[in-house]
């Protein structure tokens, strides 16, 4: 189904994703940034607003070259 190159590209891109929401709060707990991510979306433009923000600001944080682990971890992509 999946390689093993694309199930590491998916768990980076899953982990950058929430590490996002999470950092907005200086925190690393996964379930926070699940409640943060579920409390955006009341508006819903809103919602959809700032995960466009997010994954825009991930992939665009790859094609720079930036380092991996801050991406990982949400540092350029949770302002």
């Amino acid at each position: 189904m999946f390689t093993s190159n694309q199930k590491h590209q998916l768990k980076f891109f899953s982990d950058s994703f929430i590490h996002s929401y999470a950092q907005m709060f200086f925190s690393d707990n996964r379930v926070f940034a699940w409640l943060i991510l579920l409390a955006s979306f009341v508006n819903p433009y809103s919602g959809l607003a700032g995960l466009f923000a997010v994954v825009v600001s991930i992939l665009f944080a790859q094609w720079l070259g930036f380092n991996p682990n801050y991406t990982r971890y949400g540092t350029y992509s949770f302002n």
